[in-house]
């Protein structure tokens, strides 16, 4: 019986969110799908139930765990006994009850997203059988929880477990409506609980064998019941059951309800095994329909609930899904690629057109919430690039690649013979029509039905994308590169003058178009909006409006809306500007975001379809903008702190007496808010004791901190979402240690060394200053010891110096001395030579000379005075005490010197002429130079050195 229950039937989630009040939905386009596959949140594939807490954090019940997703990232938190889990619920008072395979409980959450686990299966008694259970669904009932398995379910309440059991019959589900609480038992059918009993129900057996699978609160006290191939049904008060037969009758009989929801107070959504989603309204039509063909991941639904933000959740086979219900997006997508690119649209005659890249399209349109679908058909003749879609006088117009067109049918009609139709636009009060084209200017006649082709103006020869009335027959025509300003006769039959001007624009500024912007017109170039200055007849900087939208002052289009307001194209982003009443302007460009990057850039294109209403082109279809489609009843909510990380691993969470080692002080604070939409939350954030001021919003969901010095600090954080709500402040007081150092053990350890350190510094000074009074005094005597040294030095010197001086003038006495002597032995020689000769003259009285024996005698004594060897003797001496033993060097470096040798070296080294060595030597002067040659001889005397100075330098 079980093996049929579980490849018939797989589980239903349902949860009780606040309801948006009505909104209907569209049924021609989808809202937007966020996939969260295998991949993103790391586990099993089968989902089988999901659950929202008060804060938004989703869980799953998965295979392999429970899935926590906090906005931001998902953890998987693994059962104790690895079983696979199969039901969730996320009670107000901060519990997640979970169930499985004989076993449940409940997890609280212990800070920065850790859950700790309780078991409850010790409550059970031992011999319920709970080992062989598993549980399916857990159901909040006032102040007890159940945990239905399909054979009984276990009753919690004030901490003990109770049974509900129905006698010999198995449960298949059990379901909560309002304060009544429902158990179908196979087969007897469906019954209520109450007062600890089963209570068959009056008109069960009209159920009986249809498997219910979901039971939801409807209007006037209803009920609705869900079964798995029989459709739906409706129970009153009174318990009476009738068959409800909706338009999605034929799709749930097909395709096996698995579960269901009320996603709003007048929507309701069913999961299928076997074709995805099928949502319907309280009339019993088809609002949406969503399978795998367009855009879930799986077809099989294994569990449903609602988020804060009335945003659906889908629990698959293979995955979780996501969808905006309530969102202003909702979008058509060409899943075939047919259609292409959108460029422009247009609703005529009970049709919506489609103007791509491919050509032009079309389908039947009544309206946004007809349940017929859109079924395209493609134009005959279009083929190629369709750049407008224009209605004047009941004809459309398509502005083609070919040309310009008129749209007859199911095909359409060209209108003149020039290429690239780019723009038109009406001359105020006459017939007539500009277009601009790939070659220049046509003029048509527009009373006629088409307009009638008259001339293609000659004097314009350039591509025209833009054109914008300046006066009555003064125009601006151009392209991004050439703008021309052409004064058209009255009648425009010719042009009367046209000149390039872009005085005061930059060069080789691009030039987007012109737009009418109350009363004056925009040019839009890719360094800013510009206005014409008539006056000065030259183009200024719309600075005023450039400072109001930001990056979107370069926008590449303009296009006004109603009430004051207009729409700003800007590479594939969108914006919109609104002008109050007292003339201040405020700009909208977060509400677009979820279009961005799916628009063409340069050539958006956005069609108002109705009064609340937008049509929005994109690269694969197009967007509906519904502006009443909003859940503003919901804040975003303040972030959750959900790590908190030292530079290597996650730190615990800390109690208020904890503080963190002053070793972990490179910390990253992590934290995300549940807030699940298309454009991602921003934070901002800052740290008391640190910064004072909250930093710049951005998008990252942590923060690093490096090297906090220690103390206390609050880490504050806030959130805000794309329409720039923001959120209250989350915070998170903690405290860095101080480091081991700045203890106040240290400090008082730095006390005490500071008490024994000044004593010891005492001491050692007093001892340096007695060890440096006594080296100064040992100084002093050193210096008194080194001045009397230096003092008997100087005298010794003086002394020296004295006795030097003695030596030097006695040297000099000796020589003056010895000069003298050698002069006096001069002068005796010479005086002895003229004796000599006198004594030969010498005659007696009787005039005779004397005889020869007298006179031998006289000349001998004279002779012998000449060469008196004393005098020799006495001036070598002096001669080598004056010239410091010249005679002992000069015989020792020439030995063969003879005392003759000597002599003449002597008398030479005394500077004396050869007439006086000659006297001293008693010879001639020949035998001076006689002497001279051979003493140069013997001491080896090149021709050209002198005799005198090589002896003077001996």
């Amino acid at each position: 019986m079980l093996n049929i229950i579980y490849r018939i039937v797989i589980l239903s989630a349902i949860c009780f969110p606040r309801y948006l009040t009505a909104q209907e939905l569209p049924r021609i386009a989808k809202p937007h799908v966020a996939h969260y596959s295998k991949a993103d949140y790391l586990a099993d594939n089968q989902n089988w139930g999901l659950s929202v807490d008060k804060q938004g954090v989703i869980y799953a019940a998965n295979n392999a765990g429970l899935l926590r997703y906090d906005g931001q990232e998902w953890h998987l938190h693994r059962s104790t006994k690895g079983m696979p889990m199969r039901s969730v619920n996320a009670t107000p008072d901060g519990r997640i009850y979970t169930g499985g395979k004989g076993e449940f409980g409940y997890w609280t959450d212990k800070g920065f997203g850790r859950l700790s686990y309780t078991s409850l299966a010790s409550l059970v008694p031992a011999d319920a059988g709970l080992q062989n259970d598993e549980i399916w669904r857990i159901i909040s009932h006032g102040k007890q929880i159940l945990f239905q398995s399909f054979s009984k379910a276990y009753v919690l309440e004030d901490d003990k477990i109770s049974i509900i059991s129905a006698a010999g019959e198995p449960f298949l589900f059990s379901f909560a409506v309002g304060k009544q609480l429902y158990f179908e038992q196979i087969p007897s059918g469906l019954h209520r609980y109450a007062q600890g009993k089963l209570i068959p129900i009056r008109d069960k057996d009209i159920l009986r064998g249809k498997r219910i699978l979901s039971m939801l609160p409807f209007t006037q006290n209803q009920t609705v019941i869900a079964t798995e191939r029989d459709g739906l049904y409706l129970m009153d008060q009174q318990e009476r059951i009738r068959p409800w037969r909706t338009n999605a009758q034929a799709l749930f009989e097909q395709h096996q309800i698995n579960n269901g929801l009320q996603v709003g107070e007048d929507l309701y959504a069913f999961g299928t095994i076997k074709n995805g989603l099928i949502i319907i309204n309280s009339q019993g039509e088809i609002v949406q329909q969503i399978n795998k063909n367009s855009g879930l991941q799986n077809n099989t639904i294994l569990s449903l609930t609602l988020d804060r933000q009335s945003n659906l959740w889908i629990g698959l086979d293979n995955g979780i899904d996501r969808l905006d219900l309530h969102r202003p997006f909702y979008y058509y997508t060409d899943q075939t690629g047919m259609l292409g690119t959108v460029y422009s649209s247009a609703i005529f005659q009970g049709e919506l057109y489609l103007g791509t890249n491919q050509g032009l399209f079309k389908s039947a349109w009544d309206g946004v919430f007809s349940e017929k679908p859109l079924q395209f058909q493609f134009v005959q003749n279009s083929n190629g690039q369709v750049w407008y879609l224009r209605e004047i006088n009941g004809v459309l117009y398509c502005g083609h690649n070919a040309g310009i067109f008129a749209v007859d049918g199911n095909r359409l009609n060209r209108l003149s013979d020039y290429t690239g139709s780019l723009v038109l636009n009406s001359i105020p009060d006459s017939d007539l029509i500009l277009e601009g084209n790939y070659t220049g200017l046509s003029l048509f006649y527009r009373s006629s039905k088409p307009l009638q082709h008259l001339q293609q103006y000659p004097l314009i020869k350039q591509p025209i994308k833009y054109i914008m009335r300046e006066s009555k027959t003064g125009y601006w025509v151009g392209n991004e590169d050439n703008l021309q300003f052409v004064q058209f006769a009255d009648d425009f039959s010719s042009i009367k003058a046209h000149n390039s001007t872009t005085k005061g624009i930059p060069p080789n500024t691009q030039i987007y178009g012109i737009y009418d912007m109350g009363r004056q017109h925009v040019f839009a170039t890719d360094t800013g909006l510009f206005r014409f200055d008539h006056v000065l007849n030259e183009f200024t900087r719309y600075d005023e409006l450039n400072k109001i939208l930001g990056p979107f002052a370069t926008t590449n289009r303009i296009q006004a809306d109603h009430k004051n307001s207009f729409w700003f194209f800007k590479d594939s982003h969108l914006a919109k500007l609104s002008f109050q009443n007292d003339g201040a302007a405020q700009i909208d460009s977060t509400t677009w975001r979820p279009l961005s990057g799916r628009m063409m850039s340069g050539y958006e294109n956005l069609l108002r379809i109705g009064e609340n209403m937008d049509l929005i082109g994109l690269n694969d279809g197009f967007a509906l903008y519904m502006r009443d489609l909003k859940n503003d009843e919901i804040r975003i909510g303040a972030p959750l702190l959900t790590g908190f990380w030292n530079s290597t691993s996650e730190l615990i969470p800390l109690d208020t007496d904890q503080s963190i080692s002053y070793s972990q002080n490179n910390i990253r604070i992590s934290y995300s808010v549940p807030w699940y939409d298309a454009s991602p939350a921003k934070y901002q954030h800052r740290l008391i004791g640190f910064s004072k001021t909250f930093s710049e919003w951005g998008v990252d969901a942590y923060k690093d901190f490096t090297n906090l010095p220690h103390g206390k600090y609050v880490f504050e954080v806030r959130s805000m979402d794309a329409m720039g709500n923001i959120s209250d402040i989350n915070s998170f007081t903690f405290e860095i240690a101080r480091p081991w150092y700045w203890s106040w053990f240290a400090i008082f350890c730095y006390a005490v060394l500071l008490v024994v350190a000044t004593i010891l510094i005492r001491k050692w000074y007093k001892k340096k200053l007695h060890r440096a009074k006594r080296e100064l005094q040992l100084k002093l005597q050193k210096e008194k010891q080194h001045a009397l040294e230096r003092e008997n030095e100087l005298n010794a010197q003086q002394m020296m110096q004295l006795k030097n001086q003695q030596l030097e003038q006695e040297l000099v006495n000796k020589k003056r001395e010895l000069s003298n002597m050698a002069t006096n032995v001069v002068y005796k020689n010479e005086l002895l030579k003229t004796l000599h000769e006198e004594v030969a003259n010498i005659k007696d009285a009787e005039g005779k000379s004397l005889g020869s024996d007298q006179l031998k005698k006289v000349n001998k004594l004279i002779d012998e005075a000449k060469n008196d060897e004393r005098e020799w003797q006495l001036f070598e001496s002096s001669f080598n005490e004056s010239h410091d033993n010249f005679f002992k060097k000069l015989k020792a470096d020439y030995p063969d010197l003879v005392p003759n040798d000597l002599k003449l070296c002597a008398y030479l080294r005394l500077n004396m002429s050869s007439k006086e060595i000659a006297s001293l030597l008693n010879i001639s002067l020949r035998g001076v130079e006689i002497r001279r040659y051979r003493l140069r001889k013997k001491l080896q005397l090149e021709t050209q050195k002198n005799l005198t100075e090589f002896l003077l330098e001996i």
